[in-house]
């Protein structure tokens, strides 16, 4: 007999919720004094958000910070990405947040432009 646990999703987006919780916890202790961050819990955090399976959606969550916050998030606060995979995933988190951040100067500058017409 298998004393196994399944996996239990609470929400059906759990995930999805823990990955950006992580990414605004990180952003919270990247926001301190560098003498009250807890630097390595921090440094666990980036890999855990990096490397877990809900990290397809660290784009989203990076983004979604900064624009709730003003606060950008390094996942790799112990140095640049060395290997391929974590090169090419800092890529989409910078090419994602740069796409999210003209297309939000985009629709300010429209909406200023509806209200001096």
């Amino acid at each position: 007999m298998s004393t196994k646990k399944r996996a239990t999703s609470y929400t059906g987006r759990d995930g999805y919720i823990m990955g950006q919780a992580l990414v605004y916890a990180i952003a919270h202790i990247q926001s301190l004094p560098d003498e009250k961050q807890e630097f390595s819990n921090m440094c666990d955090m980036c890999i855990i958000a990096r490397e877990a399976a809900f990290s397809v959606f660290m784009p989203s969550h990076v983004a979604t910070v900064f624009a709730h916050t003003g606060a950008k998030v390094d996942l790799w606060p112990e140095g640049e990405p060395t290997d391929e995979g974590s090169i090419a995933q800092r890529e989409s988190i910078n090419t994602f947040l740069e796409e999210w951040q003209a297309l939000n100067a985009q629709y300010e500058a429209e909406q200023i432009q509806k209200e001096a017409a």
